[in-house]
């Protein structure tokens, strides 16, 4: 009896050892593309600009999509220190205040 419960444990265990590879696979890909998400995020929109027409949008859409909300939270728990200072594309007319956000 002992026989074959061993062998029935290492069938359950190829399968469990498949599941957490498969499971820890995923987590590291998310991962990547969040942080690929917001690096692509955090440029400038100047620099979004002119590298537009050389990255396709299949690329640029996903990166878009994941990247503004986790900029937003690594920004908020101030992990990046992308937060503290922002240089605008074009300055405010003297007088006006500015509104960003």
């Amino acid at each position: 009896m002992s026989a074959a419960r061993g062998r029935k444990g290492r069938a359950g265990g190829g399968a469990r050892r498949f599941a957490l590879w498969c499971a820890v696979s995923a987590l590291a890909i998310v991962c990547a593309w969040a942080y690929a998400g917001s690096w692509y995020v955090h440029h400038s929109r100047k620099w979004l600009a002119s590298h537009a027409e050389a990255w396709p949008r299949v690329v640029t859409s996903p990166l878009l999509w994941i990247g503004n909300p986790v900029a937003d939270v690594t920004d908020a728990l101030g992990w990046t220190g992308h937060d503290a200072v922002y240089e605008y594309d074009v300055e405010a007319p003297s007088g006006a205040v500015a509104f960003a956000g």
